[in-house]
């Protein structure tokens, strides 16, 4: 360290051995051996290094920055009466102002550790407001406020802490560190003291802005105002789909009378923020302009309020997403900009049909359900995001009573719901804490009412390794039965299937897919206000779905957006397959066909037992093969169950059945996969998507082998 190195300068050490340094030297020395002892934490030793060399230090500045650190290390140490008696000897110096003042502010901090009773706080409150009317305080008020606000906190005084921290808040000018300790106090008050989660959340998204990294109160701040983030979000779903509900209960005179009165609302909200803002802000507007169904606040000026500016911030960040600080934000092509900042912009993927009806409006119309499958989504959305706020206050922010409360909710709302389910699950694990035969009761109803569940399992401490890893399979292999039951023509058992398929799972890749088959079913059956509103939802929470841009043209086309339909495909492929020439008589052989349609493309499938190996290690011998020796083709692998009894591999695609060959002989002589395409009863084959939907959807591979041995093959191996 700096005073071993500066010890070992021979000089130095001369002087030392003889011990001729002057005083002053000693002092110096003296600071360098107290600075070197604080860096390696050794408190107790720098504290008695200076105390033993305080007349050597010279200089009003160094012995009051002396005086100073003594105050702080013995702080830390505890040793209070001690540490507030070198604060004070700060405080009366003629020297930096600054050192002054953070001299009183840790002695007023001291005394409100220590106080003894109600007149000790009168004492320091007094105290603390002089201060605050000092001229020279005015760029100090914040931190006084905020020394205030910790006096409240001494006497449980919420109300009075909170208003303090608002001034606090207020007459900040240059500290930011100081704003966020406030923003973060006040935060601290409404989420320990008084459970307020929502202004909770606003001031630590307030806090987490004004913050460093570098802050020791980093780390407190970004992970309770990251789950409180998360809070508000899921709150404000439950909320807004609650809103929409009602609003599609009314009816058209009533809806519509209803939205030109919020829109008359936000109208004079628009003209109170302008007034405010040209006026210097003296009343609050309500910044959720969007959500006409908020919760009204009022009482201060909006930016001062970080209630308001962080619900005003999320509300953004729903409709926009996370965007840089920068002029012409929301324009994809910067270099031009319209002149009329008042004109509204129509969506791109706004619902034709509503714009050409309600024009402009058409934003206030486009989430009220309009049939009951649309109101079965808003359910869902509402089931997810009680359960989420349920699982917030359980797993993150470890409240048990509000982790109660919000399980609670949800199981009296929707008690047969597969969410009710899991919320009566984790209502077990919380009572198991607080009140064991409440947790038994929660035991009891779910392996009663539901003793195939795999809660119901873990209750009992069953072995549920099975049917987890069934269920890590489930949805992809769900859908590939869905997708060839659409294609042998079923729709209704499609429409069926996809109903119990949306209600048990909240997401996987599938799930657009399952919207956009099951929107096409409805339109070949003639239902197209049902196709409609799947591939609305489609294009509404999925926009990056491979399928959405499809959706999307045949929305167009619907409503003659977008030219004729000539020159657009149908909606279903043609169910015209090809001929099926020289195919044995043989009835296994029946529905497969020996020659591909023009351009259809060649899938690989492997199948091996699942004993045999995990389904994640599978995929991953597959990726690295491909990786390794296919890398150019861009193939695509995917897993799923065959008969709950093999992993099926599905490799796609190649352009001809001699590049799928190709690929099946390389695989079989590859180390990673020899033994498993040489274990008995594996399969490696490649097949067309049309004998796959008969294969695969009919549960016949075991014929398919066979009409691939005497058929396929020797028609391409002439």
């Amino acid at each position: 360290n700096r005073f071993e190195a500066y010890a070992q300068d021979p000089w130095i050490k001369e002087k030392l051995k003889a011990k001729t340094l002057t005083k002053k030297r000693q002092g110096e020395l003296a600071m360098m051996q107290a600075d070197s002892y604080v860096k390696g934490n050794e408190y107790d030793r720098a504290v008695k290094v200076l105390e033993k060399n305080l007349k050597n230090i010279k200089g009003r500045l160094n012995k009051a920055r002396t005086y100073f650190l003594l105050g702080q290390l013995l702080a830390e140490q505890r040793k209070l009466a001690r540490a507030y008696d070198y604060f004070k000897k700060v405080s009366k110096m003629n020297t930096e102002y600054e050192l002054i003042f953070n001299s009183k502010i840790r002695s007023v901090r001291l005394l409100v550790e220590q106080q003894a009773g109600k007149d000790d706080a009168n004492q320091i409150a007094r105290e603390l407001k002089k201060m605050i009317r000092d001229e020279k305080n005015v760029d100090y008020k914040d931190q006084l406020y905020y020394e205030l606000a910790l006096l409240d906190l001494k006497k449980d005084n919420y109300t009075a802490a909170i208003s303090h921290l608002s001034e606090s808040v207020k007459s900040s000018t240059n500290n930011a560190r100081q704003k966020a300790l406030s923003y973060f106090l006040e935060g601290k008050i409404y989420f320990y003291n008084l459970a307020d989660f929502d202004k909770a959340q606003a001031y630590f998204d307030s806090a987490s802005t004004q913050i460093t990294k570098t802050d020791p109160q980093y780390l407190e701040i970004s992970t309770i105002g990251a789950s409180l983030n998360e809070y508000v979000k899921n709150k404000r779903i439950v909320h807004y789909q609650d809103s929409m509900l009602g609003l599609s209960n009314l009816s058209k005179p009533a809806l519509d009378a209803r939205i030109d009165q919020i829109i008359e609302d936000e109208k004079r909200a628009k003209e109170q923020e302008e007034s405010n803002l040209r006026n210097g802000g003296n009343q609050f507007v309500d910044p959720n302009l969007n959500d006409p169904f908020a919760p009204k606040a009022s009482g201060g000026f909006y930016f001062d309020d970080p209630a308001q500016v962080s619900a005003a911030r999320l509300e953004f960040q729903r409709a926009w997403g996370q965007r840089a600080n920068e002029d012409n934000w929301r324009r994809k092509n910067k270099e031009f900009v319209f002149a009329n900042k008042e004109e509204e912009v129509i969506d791109k993927d706004a619902d034709s049909a509503l714009v050409e009806k309600y024009g402009k409006k058409y934003k206030y119309y486009k989430d009220i359900p309009a049939s009951d499958t649309e109101r079965e989504w808003a359910n869902e959305k509402i089931k997810d995001a009680m359960f989420a706020i349920g699982q917030i206050f359980d797993k993150k922010l470890s409240v048990p009573d509000s982790a109660i409360a919000a399980y609670k909710r949800l199981v009296a709302r929707y008690p047969d719901s597969e969410q009710a389910l899991k919320a009566r699950f984790a209502l077990y694990h919380v009572y198991q804490k607080q009140d064991p035969y409440k947790a038994d009761e929660y035991k009891d109803f779910i392996c009663e009412k539901h003793p195939a569940s795999i809660y119901c399992k873990l209750l009992k401490n069953e072995d549920i390794s099975e049917q987890l890893y069934a269920a890590a399979n489930e949805l992809s292999s769900a859908y590939n039965a869905l997708y060839m039951t659409y294609k042998s023509g079923e729709y209704e058992t499609v429409i069926n299937f996809s109903n119990f398929l949306l209600s048990k799972f909240n997401e996987g890749k599938e799930i657009p897919q399952v919207y956009y088959i099951r929107g096409l079913c409805f339109g070949e059956l003639g239902n197209l206000d049902s196709l409609r509103a799947n591939f609305m939802r489609l294009r509404k929470d999925f926009p990056k779905a491979d399928v959405t841009p499809i959706a999307s043209r045949t929305l167009d086309l619907m409503d003659n957006k977008s030219g004729s339909s000539q020159n657009n495909p149908p909606l279903n492929e043609s169910k015209n397959e090809p001929d099926n020439p020289a195919v044995p008589e043989n009835e296994k052989f029946k529905d497969f066909v020996k020659e591909a349609k023009p351009n259809e493309r060649m899938f690989v499938v492997l199948l091996v037992d699942k004993d045999a190996i995990t389904s994640n290690e599978l995929k991953v011998k597959t990726s690295d093969f491909d990786e390794q020796f296919f890398q150019t083709e861009k193939l695509s692998v995917s897993i799923f169950f065959y008969q709950n009894k093999q992993h099926l591999v599905y490799i796609s695609q190649f352009r001809t059945a001699p590049e799928a060959i190709n690929y099946m002989k390389i695989m079989k002589g590859d180390s990673r996969f020899k033994a498993l395409t040489e274990t008995p009863g594996s399969q490696l084959v490649f097949i067309s998507p049309t004998n796959f939907r008969v294969a695969y959807g009919n549960q016949r591979f075991a014929d398919y082998y066979d009409f691939y041995d005497q058929v396929i093959l020797p028609s391409v191996i002439k």
